[in-house]
């Protein structure tokens, strides 16, 4: 099979790869700005979604299960656990490398990481793999994953058997793939392609206000001299160089100023211009939002509003976690784990926010008998107990069986004092009247 040859097919002058056209600064938008991957970083709305999205995937522990066959799904710390939650690789931690993998999906498109196997083709290690120096493509129907070699990247651990020209070519079986929105379930859509002009007006905002700061020559008032104050306009020049400089930028706000000689001053009322100015952007930290799957961005108040932090936890678990630990678990499942298991995420860590919601939470599960008495305890971070490893109506059964066995035990014992004892079950004889 000729990938390679594939490969430069589809990147041409016409059809750049994502890499190359990272490497020009990006496309440009509508508004006339390039929009590239660190641009729009570069914007605080975007940089909240993706470290809040990430972040929470990163930090939340991916447990392994085993269904046996009576129906139970105790955990198993095997190797595989040990990769996604201890150590991934020589240079990362597992924290890293997931964070690393949702950054890319997020904003790329596409996360990636090759799985590193030994000779058994047992998997031993997760190596990271750049967006922009990958690319996906379906051949002959099999799906493929072409590497740029880059000198000083993790991805360069990857064996030379995979090598082919200038790029490793890796089979999807080895590669951990988490895609974004996707059109075609090959590769995943580059998110700034999708909202370009979103992200180039949300710059050009930015940009705009940072400009209209530094520029900040309107203090925001009028000033009116009298007739024949100035000599000339040199002098009248003069004078408002000086006032400007005195109270124009951040770093002069509210300074005081001194007018003379009947001069006045007029404040300037913020204009409809800049008024739908400051709207503008407030509407689009709400489209970066709606873009991240997110409800809200930090200081946008006008998402939905919920009773506790539990409860919008779970909303935000729900609503736009869930579509991505699925991914994950999913990948994991096909890729690393054989039939017999599976794996999940543990969102407990998020759930501890509210102290009073997690203990009403806990005594719900107490009472309706889901969780053992170690699974409530680890939630709240308190070592296990003995005896703490069963469901409350096993803990009732168990208590009846003691009782029985101890009843029967008395009873058995009341009845072997009475064979040994003579006088023992006799009747004491009546004394006679005199």
């Amino acid at each position: 099979m000729k990938i390679g040859k594939t490969f430069r097919a589809l990147t041409t002058a016409t059809n750049p790869a994502n890499w190359l056209v990272e490497a020009f600064g990006g496309k440009k938008s509508k508004t006339g700005i390039n929009v590239s991957v660190d641009s729009a970083l570069g914007l605080a709305p975007v940089t909240y979604a993706v470290n809040r999205i990430s972040g929470h995937i990163a930090q939340m522990t991916l447990e392994i299960y085993k269904e046996d066959e009576d129906g139970s799904n105790p955990r198993v710390k095997n190797n595989i656990y040990r990769l996604l939650n201890k150590k991934c690789n020589e240079i990362m931690t597992p924290y890293q490398l997931k964070e690393v993998m949702m950054v890319h999906a997020l904003i790329s498109g596409n996360g990636r990481a090759y799985i590193e196997r030994n000779s058994l083709g047992t998997p031993i290690g997760l190596i990271p793999v750049l967006p922009a120096n990958c690319q996906t493509l379906l051949v002959e129907g099999q799906k493929w994953h072409l590497v740029q070699q880059s000198p000083g990247l993790a991805q360069d651990v990857i064996p030379d058997t995979y090598l082919n020209g200038g790029y490793y070519k890796i089979p999807d079986r080895d590669m951990i793939h988490i895609l974004n929105t996707t059109q075609n379930g090959i590769w995943g859509m580059h998110v700034i392609d999708q909202a370009r002009d979103v992200f180039g007006l949300t710059q050009a905002g930015q940009e705009g206000a940072a400009v209209t700061i530094a520029n900040s020559g309107r203090p925001g008032m009028l000033l009116e001299a009298p007739a024949g104050m100035f000599r000339s306009p040199k002098d009248a020049q003069e004078f408002l160089d000086g006032f400007n400089k005195k109270h124009e930028g951040v770093e002069n706000s509210g300074r005081a100023g001194l007018l003379r000689d009947g001069m006045t001053a007029t404040t300037l009322p913020v204009s409809a211009i800049d008024g739908q100015f400051l709207q503008q952007r407030n509407f689009q930290r709400e489209e970066v939002a709606l873009l991240f799957g997110l409800e809200s961005i930090m200081g946008d108040n006008t998402g939905q509003t919920y009773k506790s932090i539990s409860e919008r936890n779970t909303a935000y678990i729900n609503n736009c976690l869930g579509r991505w630990m699925h991914k994950w678990t999913q990948e994991i499942e096909s890729k690393l784990l054989p039939s017999s298991l599976e794996a999940q995420f543990d969102t407990t860590l998020l759930m501890q926010g509210d102290p009073n919601s997690l203990a009403d939470y806990t005594l719900k599960l107490s009472q309706t008998g889901v969780a053992t008495v170690n699974e409530l305890r680890k939630m709240h971070n308190l070592d296990p107990v003995e005896g703490g490893d069963l469901l409350p109506h096993e803990q009732a059964e168990q208590t009846a069986e003691k009782q029985m066995a101890q009843q029967a035990e008395n009873d058995q014992a009341a009845a072997d004092a009475r064979d040994n004892d003579p006088a023992a079950g006799k009747e004491t004889p009546k004394k006679e009247d005199n």
